[in-house]
């Protein structure tokens, strides 16, 4: 059997400001979502306009780069590798309660070019990355 092969490639803008933190081993973890818009006409001739969001986590120097280099609004590339985790939510069914598994796939990047930078100003000079 071989290998299977997990890659997913998306350019967009970041729909909010990264939020960073240190996980209890010490390893950093940045969390950020991503819009991709596509637009096409439809049969009619009108243009249709469609936003697909991503959620997306870097780790480490990754994370630490993404979260200090760029925010809402800028534009990013990202390589990387969908995982699919779930999590546990309580619902009521016809009176009765139970758990139910709901996925929660998350973009993991493993590579990534900044599009469009903070402002400047910022004391940061592009060429410096």
């Amino acid at each position: 059997m071989s290998a299977g092969f997990n890659q997913i490639t998306i350019l967009g803008r970041l729909g909010n400001d990264p939020t960073t933190r240190d996980t209890r081993t010490e390893t950093t973890v940045t969390h950020f979502d991503v819009a991709v818009d596509e637009s096409y006409k439809n049969r009619a001739g009108e243009k249709i306009e469609k936003v697909t969001w991503f959620r997306c986590e870097a780790w480490n120097g990754r994370g630490k780069a993404i979260g200090q280099y760029i925010g809402k609004g800028n534009r990013i590339l990202i390589n990387g590798r969908m995982e699919f985790r779930s999590y546990d939510r309580v619902v009521e069914i016809n009176g009765e309660q139970g758990t139910i598994k709901f996925p929660d796939p998350i973009l993991v990047v493993e590579d990534f070019k900044i599009i469009d930078w903070k402002e400047e100003g910022d004391g940061f000079d592009q060429g410096d990355f």
